[in-house]
């Protein structure tokens, strides 16, 4: 049944997700993508299953990669990739799946660390879409530059959480948050 379903899976999730916008009022201008895994106990299909990253601690298995965008909570598509790719490298083909099959020219796309590169950061600012994306502070030189700039100013929202913005002149903003009874 699935394969069936897989040779009209393109105009079936345009139609769906038309459906869904207007059904819903959805106004498409915050999407949330991530990307999980799924492991075969048997060999999976030979063009996408790939030993990689497990995510599942099942090392040495087959695996496939699948990438998921929301919008509203609602899922809106999908697409399955190779299990030996990085979830860094299924971004472009998302933004432009986004841009072609759903006709969103414009939103923001919020995702993880996972997605972080300076290619992708490039290719969503060449798409036209804003992004909101996550970043450790022990990874990333520019957040720890950052937070060396200027009084370490937080404005606490719980007794677990502060968070501090900064503005910068290239026009990013970083936000950072941390839960002062674990800080440093």
């Amino acid at each position: 049944a699935l394969d069936h379903l897989l040779k009209i899976k393109k105009p079936l999730e345009k139609h769906l997700y038309l459906r869904l916008r207007d059904l819903f009022s959805l106004k498409v201008d915050l999407v949330f993508y991530d990307v999980t895994s799924s492991y075969f106990e048997g060999q999976g299909p030979a063009s996408l299953a790939k030993e990689g990253y497990s995510r599942d601690h099942e090392p040495g298995k087959k695996q496939v990669l699948i990438g998921l965008i929301l919008c509203n909570s609602l899922p809106i598509g999908h697409e399955v990739f190779e299990g030996n790719r990085v979830d860094k490298k299924t971004l472009k083909e998302i933004l432009a799946k986004l841009k072609e099959d759903f006709e969103i020219d414009r939103c923001i796309l919020v995702g993880d660390r996972g997605l972080i590169s300076k290619e992708n950061l490039e290719e969503l600012e060449k798409q036209d879409f804003e992004s909101i994306l996550a970043l450790r502070k022990r990874r990333s030189r520019e957040v720890k530059k950052v937070l060396k700039e200027g009084a370490p100013i937080y404005c606490r929202t719980s007794e677990q959480l502060e968070y501090r913005e900064v503005k910068k002149e290239d026009g990013l903003r970083y936000i950072l948050c941390r839960n002062p009874e674990v800080a440093i």
